[in-house]
């Protein structure tokens, strides 16, 4: 309605309305200045803040892909600092490979935690006292000492209860992927070093497969009729 009756004004009285150019110019300044301070300022700020987060997390995984990509290519033993950088690459690598790469890789990884529980085990036979020993201690020594000799075994012994479990892993999953390649051939030779590695006489192997009768059972069922072929 204020715009209707001004329309309908004389245009002398419009004229004495309407602002001064030279005070609309200084306000139009006032308020451009009033805005880059206001909204510039912190816009810029604030990207440069999402920059400098960007760079150092792209560094940050740079840095780490190279430890873990280093660590697996050294095969690092489960004593080493790097061992779980290790086992992060792994992880990418299944995460990344298709389902007929599935096998190979997890029984490739089955024999790391085969080597790595043997490994162990030969430490702990070099570390942890015997039985008669612990007897000896026990009956001579202070309380707090032969606490102290026996439990250095403890260590030890949940590093290989958790590897152990790791390896039933990798070869159940080693099996449950066999049925992803459709071509004969690979799922032959898939299955025949499946069987070769089960059957490979270690005692970790055997004791995770006597364990796990279904496993044997699944293996038996993915690879019926190709372990005879050629």
């Amino acid at each position: 309605m204020a715009l209707f009756f001004r329309d309908k004004l004389p245009v002398g009285i419009k004229k004495l309305l309407l602002p001064r150019k030279e005070f609309s110019a200084n306000l139009r300044s006032v308020f451009l200045a009033g805005f880059e301070r206001s909204s510039a300022a912190p816009l810029g700020s604030h990207w440069s803040l999402v920059g400098r987060i960007l760079v150092a997390s792209v560094v940050l995984f740079a840095a780490t892909s190279g430890v873990a990509v280093y660590a697996d290519s050294q095969n690092v033993s489960p004593q080493h600092p790097l061992y779980l950088m290790k086992r992060y690459s792994e992880f990418m690598q299944s995460f990344a490979a298709s389902p007929e790469d599935q096998p190979a890789l997890h029984l490739k990884f089955a024999a790391r935690r085969l080597s790595e529980i043997e490994s162990l085990e030969g430490e702990g036979e070099k570390e942890e006292p015997s039985i008669a020993t612990a007897v000896k201690v026990t009956v001579t020594a202070t309380p707090t000492a032969a606490t102290g000799a026996i439990s250095t075994a403890k260590p030890v012994n949940a590093r290989v209860g958790k590897l152990y479990n790791d390896l039933n892993d990798e070869i159940r999953t080693s099996i449950n992927n066999v049925g992803a390649e459709k071509q004969s051939s690979k799922r032959a030779n898939i299955c025949k070093s499946l069987d070769k590695f089960m059957n490979y006489g270690a005692p970790p192997v055997k004791k995770v497969v006597k364990e796990h009768p279904k496993m044997k059972n699944q293996f038996e069922s993915q690879c019926a009729g190709y372990l005879e072929s050629d």
